[in-house]
């Protein structure tokens, strides 16, 4: 048997070399197919199924919340307490800032720089299972109030910043004016889990009364211990612990626990899931494309096929035959195929936009050749097997006596389904691409509520102990605004605690008091939360629409205001004007009775869309820095960095220079980062749908224009199979242009068939797009059209090319073809 099948693989390395036009086309074409599917498998390997880079990473889980929406990562540090005390089966609990990671400033020599950061518990390094470089990691103890505060630096870090001295071990790091000793190096495979370059001990009480949302928690299950067992147990407590406190615990609902790699690969599951089955679709039309080929140039060997059927092969031999040569041309595709693969992986994270969890770990390894070598033989068998059992079967014997250059009705039928299969795949994956792109263009021309031109946004990272409260903090965002606007070419500047499209700060607000067409006394609406500086809505260009804006005399010690937009003045006050009306915010979570006095609304400004581009505008409210509840500002000062807006007159990255010396010139020890323009900061946070659709659009066109190539090659072969009767015809009279329009016009009956074929399809692919899709419908009237036009626009190329050369064919020179 292995003799047999290394003689038919000689054989069909010489055929092939015999017609290396051929055996070219085949290869490239399988190569593009091969190439598309490696490339997404390499996402899918990276991100979904290469385990994180921890011991027993499946026993890692992200302990969530439920709420009647689904379940939040979010946790206040009494619910963290009153579950972590969970011994047996959960071996080890952590709770950690919420976001992946902070910015710091790091004291130096020189002033400051900012430093990536997260602070974390004393279990966090036991729940990943990491083992230390150098010195220790955090243990047990380490994070008590009353304990000398640690660090731990990642192994790139220590080695950038420190080059690799051992040293550092024992070395006090002062950061946002707190000196944190050193204690250990941790391993890089830290960052597969936050991009932070240095671990701070988060002191964590014994009791607390927070019920903040502004930490995560994350456990590791014991071993033997099923994860859904481990959730009973916890979501028993949970929902215990609400009942015995309903009024400190934000865990009504109880508890669901998620594996961490789960926690990465759901947001980007189902964009994974439609690249896969696109590319699936494009290996099917390079597959239709070379069975085509194949079939093709196989029928004008029938001769020598009957041949050795007559010399005694069976018809499996003849199919083996015929097979070798599709492995052979695959195995050259799938070489291709990987070279594509290693390519096109190098710009995929940055085409990502920092959209792709693991993105780093994407790359051609062992798994991804394995995955080529199968993608390879399964092409092989795809576009093989087809035309290897047409031509093995029917009368040989006839083929003998008429030479074997004619295909018979059959031959024609499967060539035919073969170009219907590809015009139907292209057109179901250019509705996709074609949905998502118009989706993506009425995205990015969303107006968001302000003017993202001319706008440059940076971050402070503050230091709690030099801004401990909001009047301090105030008087620093007014002196830098003001600053920042003394540079020529600046209009406006303000700070704010997030800028459109990032996380989001919200609080409940109700109208102060019941009154007649206002909210109820005791109801509240959940808005976000903006506290600005006075010229924040010159710098965002966010129209009043009544009242006035803040002025400097807003300060701690005057009246409590604030402004609303339209959306949050219609919600509270439905029936009646808001302007001179009080409202009373964060009831439930302030416990300053400052922070609860009833704040009068001063102006309504216009609605933006503080969620992102895709979603309504927000309810949202606006309070001067200095009088922000403390509570908040002393969250913002230890969770985020500051941001600020410059309204600029040029371009926004010209005034980036200037913009941080001028910040570093009211303080030296807060260093401005994060330049970018608000277009960027837009722009990133639409990534994922621009990738989806560039990745969705690529591949449709790749099996549009295979799909060309097939109608191309299917009319082309007609056209030299009846060379002699076109040839008889022309002599006998009939015109070229009749000749051109009946062969026009059988590819334009297979286009047909395909397209609506492919519509059909289309119209079932399309409900799996619906969550992507923004401001169009899975049934586009307009992108169908499109559609439509661009398949038959392909089709008449591809068919009125070979059909024009039929109308030029000599007919003397046909007569004597034979």
């Amino acid at each position: 048997m292995s003799g047999r099948l290394s003689q038919d693989l000689r054989f069909a390395v010489r055929s092939l070399r015999r017609t290396p036009v051929f055996a070219c086309t085949a290869a490239a074409i399988l190569g593009l197919g091969i190439g598309a599917n490696a490339m997404v498998f390499s996402i899918v390997n990276a991100v979904a199924l290469r385990p994180l880079p921890f011991s027993r990473a499946g026993d890692i889980v992200q302990v969530r919340r439920r709420t009647p929406f689904g379940s939040s990562v979010s946790f206040p540090i009494h619910d963290y307490l009153a579950v972590a005390g969970v011994r047996g089966q959960v071996s080890a609990f952590a709770i950690l800032d919420v976001f992946a990671a902070g910015r710091y400033n790091l004291v130096t020599a020189d002033g400051a720089e900012p430093v990536a950061g997260l602070r974390v518990s004393a279990r966090f390094f036991d729940v990943l299972a990491l083992a230390p470089v150098r010195g220790r990691l955090f243990q047990e103890g380490d994070d008590a109030l009353a304990t000398v505060p640690t660090a731990v630096i990642t192994r790139g870090y220590w080695s950038r910043r420190f080059a690799a001295d051992p040293a550092v071990i024992g070395r006090e790091l002062v950061i946002a004016d707190r000196g944190y000793t050193v204690i250990g190096i941790v391993p890089d495979a830290v960052r597969a889990f936050s991009p932070a370059d240095i671990y701070l001990s988060l002191p964590v009480p014994q009791v607390s009364n927070d019920r903040t949302n502004s930490y995560r928690v994350i456990a590791r299950v014991a071993p033997g211990t099923s994860r859904a067992q481990a959730e009973a147990l916890i979501d028993t407590i949970a929902r215990r612990e609400a009942q015995l406190r309903p009024s400190l615990t934000n865990m009504p609902q109880g508890i669901v626990l998620r594996s961490l790699q789960d926690e990465f690969v759901a947001p980007i599951r189902s964009a994974l899931q439609l690249l896969a089955g696109a590319v699936a679709l494009v290996l099917l039309v390079a597959c239709s494309n070379v069975a085509n080929l194949m079939l093709a140039r196989g029928l004008t060997r029938r001769r020598e096929i009957a041949v050795m059927a007559a010399l005694g092969a069976s018809r499996w031999q003849i199919v083996q035959r015929v097979l070798a040569e599709n492995c052979v041309a695959a195995a050259a595709g799938g070489a291709l195929g990987l070279f594509i693969t290693w390519a096109g992986v190098r710009w995929l994270p940055a085409l990502s936009a920092a959209n792709l969890p693991q993105a780093d770990r994407i790359g051609v390894d062992g798994w991804v050749v394995l995955f080529v070598s199968a993608a390879s033989l399964a092409a092989a068998l795809l576009a093989g097997l087809p035309p290897a059992l047409q031509l093995s079967r029917g009368d040989l014997a006839e083929s003998l006596k008429q030479g074997g250059d004619r295909s018979g009705p059959s031959g024609h039928r499967l060539r035919a389904a073969l170009t219907v299969a590809q015009v139907a795949l292209s057109t179901m994956l250019l509705v996709g691409a074609g949905l998502l792109v118009r989706s993506f263009w009425l995205l990015s021309g969303v107006n968001p509520g302000f003017r993202p031109d001319h706008l440059l946004t940076m971050s402070v990272s503050m230091t709690p102990s030099r801004y401990p409260d909001s009047a301090r903090l105030g008087a620093y965002t007014s002196a830098v605004s003001k600053r920042l606007e003394l540079i020529p070419g600046v209009v406006a500047a303000s700070s704010t605690p997030a800028l459109p499209s990032e996380f989001p700060i919200d609080f409940p607000v109700r109208a102060a008091g019941g009154s007649p067409g206002a909210t109820d006394g005791r109801a509240a609406i959940d808005a976000w939360y903006r506290s600005i500086d006075p010229h924040y809505f010159d710098a965002m260009a966010i129209p009043l629409l009544g009242g006035r804006t803040f002025a400097d005399d807003d300060s701690a010690g005057a009246a409590p205001v604030l402004i609303i937009n339209r959306a949050l003045a219609r919600a509270a006050f439905p029936g009646g004007d808001a302007l001179g009306r009080a409202l009373v915010i964060g009831e439930g979570y302030l416990t300053d009775p400052r922070g609860l006095r009833p704040r009068t609304i001063v102006g309504i400004v216009g609605d933006t869309r503080e969620q992102g581009l895709r979603f309504a505008p927000t309810l949202a409210m606006y309070i001067p820095v200095a009088q922000a509840p403390e509570m908040i500002t002393r969250l913002v000062l230890d969770k985020i960095p500051v941001r600020w807006v410059i309204r600029s007159e040029g371009a926004p990255a010209d005034l980036a220079t200037a913009a941080r010396r001028a910040v570093l010139e009211i303080d030296p020890g807060q260093p401005a980062a994060d330049f970018a323009s608000m277009t960027e900061v837009l722009s990133r946070s639409i990534a994922p749908a621009r990738f989806n659709m560039v990745m969705l659009t690529v591949f449709g066109t790749l099996a549009l224009t295979l799909a060309a190539i097939g109608i191309y090659g299917l009319m082309a072969y007609a056209v030299a199979q009846r060379t002699r009767e076109i040839g008889i015809r022309i002599s006998l009279g009939a015109r070229p242009r009749q000749v051109v329009r009946e062969l026009s016009w059988h590819g334009a009956r297979l286009s047909v068939a395909g397209t609506v074929i492919g519509m059909a399809g289309a119209l079932v692919l399309a409900r799996f797009l619906r969550t992507m899709l923004f401001g169009v419908g899975a049934a586009d009237a307009l992108t169908m059209t499109v559609v439509v036009a661009i398949m038959t626009v392909v089709v008449l190329a591809a068919t009125c090319l070979p059909a024009s050369r039929a109308a030029n064919i000599d007919p003397l020179r046909a007569l004597r073809q034979e």
